[in-house]
């Protein structure tokens, strides 16, 4: 631009330059193009005061033909220019904003033709000049804001990471914690069980271990919505038996129903496929709405169905329901049923109680799942809520996990295992106590280590068929005594299993990682200790 304006002018210097003010209030002009000479020259800041760009700073086109040195003596730039004559256009925005000047000078006096020329091509050239200035401006804006916007979602995501990360941990410290009393309680309850009661003191039995269960749903719940949220929740591809899981929810809730004079069955339509999925988070989702129906139907029936929606060459739409004849809900409340913490009757005096969890966990299971949600409801009459999750064709024809037994898993270690050598590591007194009664009582010999560190020391010194595991520990915990015992010549293969409180699924992969083999979860359950226990000795690896 200042080539094409000294060129069409004959002047020897254009200047383009901005307007600013420095740290004392005093206006600067800081050249952004200065042609001389026939070339571009180098840019330069000067100050304004007693010059005649001040006046064009301050909006004022300035004009001199000749003499300017004369009119303004303390502008040494002019004197170094050795300039003539002078005129000035201020660069002004869209707002009336100044942005810089548009100079033309020269060491010759102009003419009055060449005046007329140069006021009308500064003119063109300053309109033209100030529009790229703004729209540089607003680039210059945009760009520092949208730098600003991404440190500051940055800063946010870095935020919502670290609170993720105390939140998880935060939350497996409690699971251990909650739980580790909880084994206590399930497993004191199931000693005094055995140890012969009256009538009344199984009654006051039944209802520690009902309220020790309902405790652990809460947990769960409570749990399992976190991980979702934290995107730290996972499926598993197992095979599906439908008519296993629906009568695993029969076989938790008919007597129930039963008590309460109501018809409980199950529906199902014949599937040709071999499904594979996650059947614990399906038999949950299904459970949850079962037991709501129980909950709040008094009379007539519940009825739970399975049917198959949709298919894909390689997936199956399975449709979940249950039909209750219940109180049914008002269509207020519908909007809000499927939302953490809420329920149809949130008011303390509510007569039916509840977190207000397991429907928010269905949704986003099946939603995990690729499925979703709904209800129908006729207030007073009943409802039917339902769930689909989209499952994989298995190509072959899925085998039974585990063999028919005439014997229970409790019976087939006393008949076959009695006498084998087990090492129990847990630091809590208790649990520890418990744990070695359920051993002892099918005939394993026990040692005790209470942390990590006497854990190393008795399997270098002696030979277990398995070992049990604690992972939170002092001085040395379960991960690390795992690691050092399978180091051991000796215990390459031999089965060690965690049995901890540590509950979440990144717990049961940092286990698996440091050479464990299985994982048990407390509160731990007679039957899955046995089971689990079994497993193990039957695999010859012990």
């Amino acid at each position: 631009m200042v080539k094409d304006i000294a060129k069409a002018l004959d002047v020897y210097y254009v200047i383009a330059g901005r307007t600013s003010k420095d740290v004392d209030g005093q206006e600067l002009c800081n050249t952004i193009a200065v042609w001389g000479g026939d070339i571009l020259l180098p840019n330069i800041t000067y100050r304004l005061q007693g010059t005649p760009c001040a006046n064009v700073a301050h909006q004022q086109m300035c004009f001199h033909p000749s003499e300017v040195q004369s009119e303004y003596p303390a502008d040494n730039l002019l004197v170094e220019m050795k300039a003539e004559s002078y005129i000035g256009m201020p660069m002004v925005d869209t707002e009336g904003k100044t942005l810089g000047i548009l100079v033309a000078l020269d060491t010759r006096a102009m003419s009055v033709g060449k005046r007329y020329l140069a006021l009308s091509l500064l003119s063109i050239f300053a309109t033209r000049a100030a529009a790229e200035l703004q729209f540089e401006d607003r680039e210059a804006e945009l760009t520092q804001l949208v730098a600003q916007r991404t440190a500051e979602l940055a800063e946010a995501k870095a935020a919502a990471e670290a609170a993720n990360i105390t939140k998880s941990a935060f939350l497996a410290n409690m699971s251990h914690e909650i739980r580790t009393p909880l084994n206590a309680i399930t497993g004191m309850t199931h000693m005094l069980r055995r140890s012969g009661l009256t009538p009344q003191q199984t009654d006051k039995i039944d209802k520690i271990e009902n309220a020790g269960n309902h405790l652990l749903r809460i947990i769960n719940d409570v749990l399992d919505l976190s991980k979702i949220e934290a995107g730290k929740f996972t499926l598993e591809d197992a095979p599906i038996h439908v008519e296993a899981l629906l009568g695993n929810i029969a076989s938790m809730l008919s007597q129930k129903a039963s008590d309460k004079g109501l018809h409980f069955s199950s529906e199902t339509v014949s599937r040709p496929h071999n499904l594979y999925g996650d059947p614990t988070r399906l038999q949950q989702c299904l459970l949850n709405y079962a037991a709501n129906a129980l909950k709040f139907t008094e009379t007539g029936h519940i009825t739970l169905r399975v049917k198959e929606e949709s298919q894909t060459e390689d997936t199956a739409t399975l449709r979940f329901e249950v039909e209750d004849t219940g109180i049914g809900i008002s269509p207020e409340a519908r909007p809000k049923l499927f939302s953490a913490f809420e329920q149809a009757d949130s008011s303390t005096t509510r007569k039916y109680g509840g977190t207000g969890l397991g429907l928010a966990i269905t949704k986003k299971i099946a939603e995990a799942m690729g499925g979703t949600v709904g209800v129908t409801s006729t207030e007073g009459h009943g409802s039917t809520f339902w769930f689909t999750a989209v499952v994989r064709k298995g190509q072959h024809s899925v085998e039974e996990a585990a063999r028919a037994r005439l014997e229970s898993a409790e019976q087939e270690i006393k008949r076959v295992h009695a006498g084998r050598r087990i090492l129990l590591s847990e630091d809590e007194p208790i649990n520890r106590e418990i744990s070695k009664i359920l051993l002892e009582d099918v005939g394993f010999q026990v040692d005790l280590a209470e942390d990590g560190e006497e854990a190393v020391a008795k399997a270098s010194a002696g030979q277990y068929a398995v070992i049990l595991m604690d992972m939170q520990m002092p001085l040395l915990d379960g991960l690390d005594a795992t690691q050092q015992i399978r180091r051991l010549p000796a215990y390459q293969a031999i089965p060690i299993l965690a049995m901890t409180a540590n509950a979440f699924a990144e717990d049961k992969k940092r286990c698996f990682e440091a050479g464990m083999n299985d994982y048990i979860s407390k509160p731990v359950t007679p039957e899955v200790l046995y089971e689990t226990l079994l497993k193990w000795l039957e695999k010859g690896l012990g």
